[in-house]
């Protein structure tokens, strides 16, 4: 298997770049997106730009506005509260596929304990902010 690369894909770039600008309101909710000024504004062609909107779409961060593209949705603090409910229990569910499958799967189970043994050695390393 090839290593995969430490830094995040274009696409992720862009989605990065796109929710940082949801969340300080460079662009407000209402506001068309338009692909081609964006991907000049970032500096990259159209194609990742249009994933990058495809997941924020997903998540209900933009939404379609027919032939226009994507515009900005208004962040509803109640929605938002569901969203992390259903991500709970979605991360709930698969914590426990997960160690049920670890049991039964020797090595996937000393893959994680070497993880876990990894990350006490780092966080026993890490300076402590209190």
């Amino acid at each position: 298997m090839i290593p995969l690369d430490p830094l995040p894909n274009l696409i992720d770039q862009v989605y990065a770049r796109i929710l940082e600008a949801i969340i300080d309101r460079t662009l407000p909710p209402g506001q068309r997106i338009r692909q081609n000024e964006l991907a000049e504004r970032l500096g990259v062609s159209r194609q990742p730009v249009s994933h990058a909107l495809h997941l924020l779409h997903r998540q209900g961060l933009v939404a379609e506005s027919g032939r226009r593209g994507f515009e900005v949705t208004e962040l509803d603090p109640a929605r938002i509260r569901q969203l992390y409910e259903v991500r709970s229990a979605i991360d709930a569910l698969a914590a426990r596929l997960a160690a049920g499958r670890a049991r039964t799967d020797a090595a996937g189970r000393a893959q994680l304990e070497a993880a876990l043994q990894a990350g006490r050695a780092i966080d026993k390393n890490t300076p402590s902010n209190t």
